[in-house]
């Protein structure tokens, strides 16, 4: 059997559609959770409509508590005859053959992923990773490399893998915050040929994306990341995959600086304790002028950020959104950064 969990908050434009993919699915031992996470929406009374529909549905209800509440309590609260788990985004749906042919095709290992096509409004991007079946050494550092993805949507794992791992509650950038724990947890993965998860790209605000506890919540997930391959010996004495990790850091940090003036002054009176261990973490390990292939205002904004002043905050902040203001070819979406 497998669990497919569905955290379901406030997108009844898009939950039939998702619910029905899983409906539809060609493999129909299934134990399907929603979990309603406080929906003020149509959603909770959408996924009622679901559960009188189809006998193999079962629904929780919540208070919001954000998408790793969501998917621990469904993880709780699994059947026990159940051997796999897929999580999928309620906004997203998934091709028929999915769980069949993942099963079919990767069935030996401990975690199975297949491609995906991005759903953009006037377009679709397939990412279709190279297929085979990669032992733990070889599967940990092609996720670093990002050949194997973040993202828990696109995949199935064994169940026993969750015993002790657990999405951190409150955060964003779960998935990343989890990945290597699972992976370094697997006898094997493997990646199936089929772009089977179709993930919707849905457009939003571009500064609200770029909330200070967003921003902040994607560098401790990253730098979580760090401080446990750090302590894998094979991975320490590798060069390679430390700048790999610590470029990662970095395209962290840079967000960080970028936008930091973009949000209210209390929530970066919050933040400034933070700031400042970037920077020492920053001084002592990130090379003063960068990594080989990183663009003149990467290394620029690099520089700034081994300082957490309030004139290298404003300089990286105005710089970066010079160039967004300049060049962007969205400038329509950025103008309001300057009004």
């Amino acid at each position: 059997m497998v669990s497919v969990i569905i955290p379901v908050f406030n997108v009844e434009k898009y939950l039939a559609k998702c619910i029905d993919s899983v409906l539809a699915q060609t493999y129909k031992d299934l134990d399907i959770i929603l979990v309603d996470d406080g929906s003020t929406d149509s959603s909770a009374e959408i996924c009622r409509r679901y559960v009188e529909k189809d006998k193999r549905i079962r629904l929780f209800h919540t208070r919001n508590g954000g998408l790793s509440a969501a998917r621990g309590l469904a993880l709780d609260n699994l059947l026990p005859q159940s051997e796999w788990i897929a999580f999928i985004d309620s906004d997203d749906y998934i091709e028929p053959e999915m769980i069949g042919n993942l099963l079919r095709d990767g069935g030996g290992s401990c975690i199975i992923e297949c491609g995906i096509v991005n759903e953009y409004k006037n377009k679709q991007v397939v990412e279709s990773p190279k297929a085979g079946t990669y032992a733990t050494q070889e599967a940990f550092v092609m996720l670093l490399n990002g050949k194997i993805r973040n993202y828990a949507w696109d995949k199935l794992y064994r169940r026993e893998l969750f015993q002790h791992i657990h999405f951190p509650l409150g955060r964003n950038y779960e998935d990343v915050s989890v990945q290597h724990y699972l992976v370094a947890a697997s006898k094997s993965v493997t990646i199936v040929d089929g772009d089977y998860y179709h993930y919707l790209r849905r457009t939003g605000s571009i500064t609200g994306q770029h909330r200070l506890k967003t921003l902040f919540d994607r560098w401790i997930a990253y730098f979580e990341r760090y401080e446990y391959c750090m302590g894998i010996s094979y991975l320490a004495r590798d060069e390679a995959t430390r700048t790999i990790l610590l470029r990662a850091l970095s395209g962290c940090a840079e967000a960080i600086w970028e936008w930091y003036y973009h949000n209210p002054k209390e929530e970066r009176a919050r933040v400034k304790p933070l700031l400042r261990g970037i920077s020492r973490f920053y001084r002592k390990h990130m090379p003063l002028f960068g990594f080989s292939g990183m663009s003149a205002g990467e290394r620029f904004i690099g520089v700034l950020i081994r300082s957490d002043s309030r004139a290298s905050l404003m300089t990286a902040y105005c710089v970066f959104h010079l160039y967004m203001k300049l060049f962007h070819k969205n400038k329509d979406d950025l103008s309001q950064l300057f009004d």
